[in-house]
């Protein structure tokens, strides 16, 4: 690692380029996360809205994020980060500055889109950098810090977010928000002003009259899907425990009180954080092998929900639980893997595509996913309400689990036919 802090250091100047895109890409994951679940009941209140209305502020964000990523990976890969970003920022900047301002529903939706098309240029406009600025040998370290600063800022969207609004007005602390937003974009236009910035951002590869014949092929890829289908899978699994049912499932079949379970849930943004830069640096020293990381996190997301259907049927005791929901973080903070071997699967010309789609297919799956977590509980949850609040019985949890645990076993067993990149592209076409 010595050599890899050396090559860093000899490269400070262009590291300071990363540093302002990478903390607006932090921002952008705290919009994702923060909005509405920690705000619930002051939208609620404040906006008139009902609680479907007020999913729909999140929903607003989420599909058009996800469903833009296929197209802005190609953007980055035709016209390079800076001119992305620099329109891209300015879309999320007035989209989060907008959203605390207006009180019209149609208003509040059409700003969390644009806020969503916005931040979807973030993230694979960070690849595409990371790649460019501290070469394909450094690579996996680098998406570890991106990821690491991205779950910070989802972090800071959660309990520390809650206790902000709570002592202030939801619409001061967004707005604050937003023109911090503000202040890392036009430290951006700064940095990307200068002459490193300029010469840094070129695409590496242009190509204008092969775009859709390159995105042609990456989808003909059967590899490429083999990887997107087995790394949806673990992101999907993990986050609609983190964000959907996870919370819900430990107060209702663990036993546990809200507080104690909102603890857990928290923990586990920390474990996957620590566990995504240690599983870049492993790679790294592993000599850029994939596989090996893809392996354990399928084999461990089976073993997972195999303990958790035992503990749902043997009501076993809350630290079961609350072990397999740390391991679920943890296999999801091998997944980089996945993202990696999407990218390296293609050509260097297609490598933000790929990564888009890759990106894409997560969110998607996580939209999908949900409406069959509601879907268990509301037909096999048997609901009791005690001191005011449902339970659903384990039996709906227990059923959910068995469904998730022959999706795994399928991913598990989809994992060995992915080929091993070892940090290289595949095609240099």
């Amino acid at each position: 690692m010595s050599r890899f802090f050396q090559e860093i250091w000899s490269r400070k100047r262009v590291f300071l380029l990363f540093v302002p895109l990478t903390l607006l890409y932090s921002t952008s994951y705290f919009q994702r996360t923060a909005i509405p679940g920690q705000i619930f009941n002051q939208l609620q209140n404040d906006l008139s809205m009902d609680a479907v209305h007020v999913t729909y502020i999140g929903a607003a964000f989420i599909y058009i994020y996800s469903l833009s990523q296929l197209f802005i990976g190609y953007l980055v890969d035709r016209f390079g980060a800076r001119k992305v970003v620099t329109l891209g920022g300015l879309l999320f900047c007035s989209g989060v500055i907008a959203f605390p301002l207006l009180n019209n529903h149609a208003l509040i939706y059409t700003a969390r889109m644009i806020a969503g098309i916005g931040a979807g240029t973030m993230y694979l406009s960070l690849l595409r950098e990371s790649d460019r600025l501290f070469g394909r040998e450094n690579y996996s370290v680098m998406i570890g810090v991106v990821f690491v600063c991205g779950y910070a800022g989802g972090l800071f969207g959660t309990l520390p977010f809650e206790r902000l609004t709570a002592a202030f007005p939801w619409r001061n602390v967004l707005l604050a928000a937003g023109l911090l937003s503000l202040f890392f974009y036009i430290w951006f236009l700064i940095a990307y002003s200068t002459k490193d910035g300029k010469a840094s951002s070129v695409p590496a590869t242009v190509n204008k009259t092969s775009g859709l014949k390159e995105t042609c092929r990456m989808f003909a890829n059967l590899h490429l899907w083999l990887d997107v289908f087995c790394g949806t899978l673990n992101f999907a699994i993990y986050f609609v425990i983190q964000t959907v049912v996870g919370k819900k499932l430990l107060h209702d079949a663990a036993g546990m009180s809200s507080g104690a379970a909102a603890g857990v849930i928290f923990a586990l943004t920390l474990v996957c954080m620590t566990v995504l830069m240690s599983s870049a640096t492993l790679t790294r020293l592993c000599s850029n092998r994939r596989k090996p990381l893809m392996i354990f996190a399928s084999s461990l997301e089976v073993i997972n929900i195999s303990v958790m259907c035992c503990a749902l049927y043997f009501n076993l005791p809350s630290w079961v639980f609350v072990t397999c929901f740390i391991s679920f973080a943890i296999a999801s903070g091998t997944l980089i893997s996945f993202s990696l071997t999407a990218q390296e699967l293609g050509s260097p010309g297609t490598m933000t595509r790929s990564a888009g789609f890759y990106n894409m297919t997560n969110y998607l799956g996580v939209v999908l996913l949900s409406p069959l977590v509601g879907w268990f509980l509301d037909k096999f949850g048997n609901p009791v309400i005690k001191e005011g609040v449902v339970i659903h019985s384990s039996g709906a949890y227990l059923k959910l689990f068995i469904c998730l645990l022959v999706l795994a076993v399928t991913g598990a067993v989809a994992v060995h036919f992915i080929p091993e990149t070892r940090g290289k592209f595949q095609r240099q076409d």
